[in-house]
């Protein structure tokens, strides 16, 4: 093989690793098949910011599956504006019932009441049978840092981590999960983000369009 048809080689190797590689990007998604997904009607509720157990915490971990995260700034926007994001990929879909902040509050207030100090599994399984849903989808925050710079030229990336729970109100076990945890870098700190990179259009994302890119990366594999 002469010179130019090493080069060719190796930068079709290299584009197809990369590709394989940023299919997740950041994102994580898991299917109990095991438990079944046996959710025809859903409660979906608007996330909620995980806030660190103590000042300076590096790590937090979610109240729902455990899953731990790097810890960091969450701005004041992030719940809504995930909320949002949320609820526009499934206020389409039938037997989807999309609860309002108040409505939200009122049931997860009433599941307390309830059933006080028992895992969120277990509240949200409350929630679920109050609202009169097979299962209840529902979402933590843990970190919505907003890019530092302009779109090409940064002093700080942005920065998102979220993930979701599918529970099921009959017996309260996470049967879907999904997560987005990236801090946006730079093409030389990692070559195999080159087809995200191309994508984006060699672009510093601001916090938004991070979340917005998550939501459609997790949602593409939610069971519905």
């Amino acid at each position: 093989m002469n010179s130019i048809g090493k080069i060719c080689f190796w930068v079709t190797a290299l584009w197809i690793l990369c590709s394989a590689c940023i299919g997740c990007g950041g994102k994580h998604t898991e299917l109990d098949k095991k438990a079944g997904l046996t959710a025809k009607t859903i409660a979906v509720l608007p996330f909620e910011a995980e806030v660190a157990g103590e000042a300076g915490q590096q790590y937090v971990t979610c109240s729902v599956c455990g899953s731990a995260y790097k810890g960091g700034h969450i701005e004041p926007k992030a719940e809504t504006v995930l909320s949002d994001l949320l609820f526009e990929k499934l206020k389409d879909k039938p037997d989807i019932i999309l609860l309002t902040l108040g409505q939200s509050k009122g049931l997860w207030a009433d599941a307390l009441a309830r059933s006080g100090g028992v895992p969120y599994t277990k509240i949200l399984q409350r929630v679920g049978e109050k609202s009169g849903t097979d299962a209840v989808l529902y979402g933590r925050i843990f970190r919505y840092e907003e890019r530092e710079g302009r779109t090409y030229s940064v002093q700080r990336p942005a920065s998102v981590a979220f993930d979701l729970h599918l529970v099921r109100t009959s017996d309260g076990v996470i049967i879907w999960k999904g997560r987005f945890d990236e801090t946006q870098t730079s093409l030389m700190e990692n070559i195999l983000r080159l087809p995200s990179y191309l994508k984006r259009g060699f672009k510093w994302l601001t916090a938004d369009e991070l979340a917005r890119e998550g939501m459609d990366k997790v949602m593409a594999d939610f069971p519905r």
